[in-house]
Parts: C-alpha cells; structure tokens; sequence
C-alpha cells in the first residue's frame, strides 16, 4: 500500500491538531490542579498526626477529632496535588515534543500549513459531532 504525499500531510495535520488538544487538556488540568492548592495547609502534618498520613479517612479512628482528620486529609490530597502537577507536567513536555516533530512534516509556506492545519481541525469537528 503506498501512501501519498498529500495523505501523508493529512496525517500530519491530524496529528497535530490531536497533540495541540491533548496538550490544552495537560495545562488545564496543571492549572486546575494549581488552584486547588490555594488554602491548602503548607508545610508538615503536626506529630501527633504524622502516623495518619496517607490513611484513608474512613480508617482513621473516630477518637480524632473532625477538624484534625480533616487536616490529615488535606495534606494528603495537597500532596496528590502536587504529584498530579508533576505527572501531568511530564506528560505535556511529551506531547509538546511529539507535535513539534510531527509539525515538521507539515508544509513549509505560512499558508499552505494553514490550510491543512485548517483541514483538520475541521474534520476532527465533524467527526466529533457524529460520534
């Protein structure tokens, strides 16, 4: 099966407009993420707390007080926060460096990339509305 040139840089065009969406999804979710960790408590769980960490809400014994499994609780998720920040930032530097080498295969001249690029973001529309 021989695949033209021009097939080739339809490709390349729904690569890259895959990748540009996939990319959007990484930083909204960083940026999500960043947010929620405004009022987040800093620093570490107090002593008397520490052999709570990371034990699930449920299993931590109803002699602690609300207020204190609530903080045990927030830490734990500010600290999955902050994983998913890196993860998700890892991700992105992956999905940047992919589109960059696929838009390298994508025409040169300014209006011709344009168009395919144009192209694409067209029929990946049209294949979302049809499911």
């Amino acid at each position: 099966m021989i695949i033209t040139a021009e097939e080739k840089t339809q490709r390349a065009a729904n690569e890259t407009v895959s990748r540009e969406h996939e990319a959007y999804d990484y930083q909204n979710n960083i940026n999500r993420y960043t947010a929620m960790l405004e009022g987040m408590p800093e620093g570490e769980l107090p002593a008397d707390l520490i052999k709570y960490k990371g034990v699930a809400p449920e299993k931590i014994p109803a002699t602690v007080s609300l207020a204190d499994a609530l903080l045990v609780a927030d830490h734990d998720f500010r600290d999955s926060l902050k994983v998913s920040i890196r993860c998700e930032s890892i991700q992105k530097a992956k999905v940047d460096r992919i589109r960059i080498a696929v838009e390298s295969e994508l025409p040169t001249d300014a209006a011709d990339r344009e168009a395919v690029i144009a192209a694409a973001v067209e029929r990946r529309a049209t294949a979302l509305i049809q499911g």
